[in-house]
C-alpha cells in the first residue's frame, strides 16, 4: 500500500476515533455555560457545528474518496508499456494520460492532505 494512503487512513481512523469518544451531549452543555464571551460563544457554535456525527459522516465519504483514488502502478512517460517494472505510481481516476515519474498524488488526495498538513507524519511532497 502506497505510504500517502495508509498515512490518511490513519487520519480518518484518528477523526472517527475522536468522534466517537465525545459527549453526544455537547450542545446541550455549551448552551448551559454563562456568561461567555463573543469569542468563547463563536467557539462553541463552531464546536456544536462539527459535531461527532458531521465528522462521522465526513471521515465515511473521505474513506470512499481515498479508496477511489488509491494508486496503482501505471505506464509512465519513461515506462516500458511490456515490463511492469518500469511503471510509475498513478491515480486510475485523475490520470488517464501517460505519466510522469512525479504525477502522484493526484490533485484529490493533495485536496484531502490539507486538513492534516499539521499532524505529525505529513510528507511535504503531499501538501496541496
Amino acid at each position: 500500500m502506497d505510504e500517502l494512503v495508509r498515512w490518511l487512513g490513519e487520519q480518518l481512523d484518528e477523526d472517527e476515533q475522536l468522534a466517537q469518544a465525545s459527549d453526544p451531549e455537547l450542545n446541550q452543555f455549551l448552551s448551559r455555560i454563562e456568561p461567555l464571551s463573543s469569542e468563547m460563544a463563536a467557539e462553541a457554535r463552531h464546536i456544536a457545528a462539527h459535531r461527532p456525527a458531521r465528522v462521522l459522516r465526513e471521515v465515511q465519504a473521505n474513506r470512499r474518496r481515498l479508496e477511489r483514488h488509491t494508486p496503482q502502478m501505471m505506464v509512465g512517460r519513461n515506462s516500458d508499456p511490456a515490463d511492469p517494472t518500469t511503471y510509475v505510481l498513478g491515480c486510475p481516476l485523475c490520470q488517464v494520460t501517460i505519466l510522469d515519474g512525479d504525477d502522484w498524488p493526484c490533485v484529490e488526495l493533495r485536496d484531502m492532505v490539507a486538513g492534516y498538513v499539521d499532524r505529525a507524519g505529513c510528507r511535504e511532497e503531499w501538501k496541496p
